[in-house]
């Protein structure tokens, strides 16, 4: 059964996907589309990651971690971790959402992220990068 997608309208705990053949309705929706369709409501993907060495083994090399979802009120965030090793991996806050934060606020999201998961275990930051999708450009 094909349904395109004709309008999603966001409102509250009431959100509504409009397709050619049914209505949906959702408290979420996480609209993967490319961000040409999301013009009029101006979301961007902003994420930033960092690669952490840990004095302690504490990942399982082939076990990866993927959207990790974490309460937002204002759009989606997630994070991932990617791990290279048992002791070092890139973990990644994502957001989807119409403001962009300064970057304290995504290594501090990292930090209370990786307290929370791992405890005092300590480690060392070897790389950080942030990256951002924008809407198209007329």
């Amino acid at each position: 059964m094909e349904q395109n997608i004709t309008a999603i309208n966001y409102k509250g705990n009431n959100n509504v996907v409009i397709s050619n053949k049914k209505k949906y309705q959702s408290k979420l929706i996480f609209d993967s589309r490319p961000l040409i369709y999301k013009k009029k409501i101006g979301l961007f993907q902003h994420f930033y990651g960092e690669e952490l060495e840990f004095k302690e083994d504490i990942f399982d090399k082939n076990e990866v971690i993927l959207m990790d979802f974490q309460p937002y009120n204002n759009g989606v965030h997630f994070f991932y971790i990617l791990p290279y090793t048992k002791n070092k991996a890139l973990i990644e806050t994502t957001y989807f959402s119409t403001k962009i934060f300064n970057k304290s606020k995504y290594i501090n999201d990292i930090s209370s992220y990786v307290k929370e998961k791992y405890g005092n275990i300590k480690f060392k930051k070897l790389f950080g990068k942030f990256y951002m999708r924008t809407k198209n450009k007329k």
